[in-house]
């Protein structure tokens, strides 16, 4: 297959930005796995996040998790909900501050 080729390929099922990618994979002998790749969809769920062209998300089931989550009754049920929860502290402002405070009551 030609950089052509490749490029009108890309073109048709991914967007404008994928001759770009899949150019750049070339170049550098880096491969991609078909089966990993997603294109022309308006988001995909990455590691807990859906991930899209304006915005990236936590994934509303992690989310619901979270909300689902008992009340912690030891440090150690307290440790297991920090750990979970850390995993979205960008998404919480001032996040450090209010797990200081959970801290301080167990």
């Amino acid at each position: 297959m030609t950089n052509a080729d490749e490029a009108n390929n890309a073109s048709a099922v991914g967007g404008p930005s994928s001759p770009i990618v899949l150019t750049l994979l070339q170049d550098n002998t880096l491969f991609a796995k078909l089966s990993k790749c997603h294109f022309g969809v308006p988001s995909i769920d990455y590691f807990g996040h859906i991930i899209s062209a304006v915005s990236v998300a936590a994934d509303p089931t992690k989310i619901q998790t979270i909300d689902d989550w008992p009340l912690p009754t030891s440090f150690m049920t307290l440790h297991a909900f920090l750990g979970l929860t850390g995993y979205y502290h960008h998404f919480v402002h001032h996040y450090a501050t209010l797990v200081e405070l959970l801290n301080a009551s167990y």
